[in-house]
């Protein structure tokens, strides 16, 4: 006989998502930015990398944003951005944390973040070495990539619950070629 606890758990998650439908409805930024990264002219250390105070600038404080990296690179061989990204992967280069690599495509990643300056930054890879992210300087630079860091800051008392359904709905429609999707 099942456990007496999974009997109303439909039901229960049934409400639950009808409850995040309706939060989620007519949630939308209130502001979106976009910033064009040239990896290949990217400093090696963050000292010097104006986006990451410019990122930092225009989020503010403990706002709730959802971002995505695009490739920008019309002639980039993504199979090569997928050997270059294992290969830093494999060796563990620069004692780094790297996300997943999933198919290839022009999304490169989604994410949300109430600290969008410090999550730039372990993307770019200047941040906590075991923090996973793209890291960036680690293993683009030789594949001159052109990206865009596309960023959405959402109104304050958006809920955690509400962000993390707008990121896996964009997760699902970009289907991003590293990471993971968040909460499923």
């Amino acid at each position: 006989m099942p456990h007496p606890n999974f009997f109303a758990l439909p039901e229960q998650t049934q409400s639950a998502l009808a409850s995040l439908s309706v939060a989620v409805g007519g949630v939308i930024p209130v502001n979106v930015r976009t910033w064009k990264i040239d990896m290949s002219a990217l400093p090696t250390v963050p000292d010097g990398v104006d986006l990451i105070q410019q990122v930092s600038d225009w989020a503010g404080k403990s706002k709730a944003c959802l971002y995505c990296f695009e490739n920008q690179s019309r002639d980039v061989d993504l199979v090569a951005v997928e050997l270059a990204f294992t290969d830093a992967k494999d060796r563990v280069t620069n004692a780094r944390a790297y996300p997943r690599l999933n198919l290839h495509g022009s999304c490169f990643y989604v994410g949300s973040s109430q600290s969008l300056a410090k999550r730039f930054k372990e993307h770019l890879g200047f941040g906590a070495s075991e923090t996973y992210a793209l890291q960036l300087t680690h293993w683009a630079r030789p594949l001159d990539l052109k990206l865009e860091f596309v960023c959405a800051k959402y109104p304050d008392g958006t809920t955690p619950e509400v962000i993390h359904a707008l990121e896996d709905t964009l997760w699902q429609t970009r289907k991003p070629m590293f990471g993971r999707q968040g909460r499923t």
